[in-house]
């Protein structure tokens, strides 16, 4: 799943500093037994296709919306246009799929206590969804974990760690 729009989905402010979890996409994800070239084809450039092909015995579409996004619900509806739109040859491979879900990509911070992260799907999208026959997925991904503050933070306690071993920790003595 790419970030193609940082999106606040969540925040509260400790210190003066904010930080929030961010909506990443939504993935379309369908797998079946018969091949989903015909729907990639006719979805064209409304869709950006992270991974079409077969694996095993299934045939896999990652598909995710082409441009920007602002918000989960409006993805998720955007989607399920498409889907609503595919001719009858292509909708038959749809309702023939073995697994058809709409997975929604978080980004998650939870450096702070307080910190909440907060999205909604209205009864619409939802409504939308199951007349498709598909399902809905929450992946939440951790934040960038090459991020400096994070780095230092872990070169620190390595670096402390390092100068007290072998020693007591303070406040213990032997036994004598």
């Amino acid at each position: 799943m790419s970030p193609i729009r940082n999106k606040s989905v969540g925040s509260n402010a400790t210190n003066g500093r904010e930080e929030f979890g961010r909506f990443l996409n939504v993935d379309l994800d369908i797998e079946s037994n018969s091949p989903l070239s015909a729907i990639a084809r006719e979805l064209g450039e409304r869709v950006v296709v992270m991974y079409a092909g077969r694996r095993g015995r299934r045939y896999y579409l990652y598909i995710e919306v082409a441009g920007e996004t602002e918000t989960p619900d409006g993805t998720i509806e955007e989607l399920c246009g498409l889907i609503e739109e595919l001719s009858s040859d292509a909708r038959r491979l749809w309702n023939g799929a073995i697994r058809r879900e709409f997975n929604i990509g978080l980004e998650a911070r939870f450096r702070l206590r307080r910190h909440w992260n907060q999205f909604t799907v209205g009864p619409r999208a939802l409504r939308r969804i199951t007349d498709l026959g598909a399902s809905v997925a929450v992946t939440f991904y951790r934040e960038d974990e090459n991020d400096p503050k994070d780095i230092a933070a872990a070169l620190q306690q390595f670096i402390g760690a390092k100068k007290n071993k072998g020693r007591r920790p303070p406040g213990r003595r032997t036994a004598r």
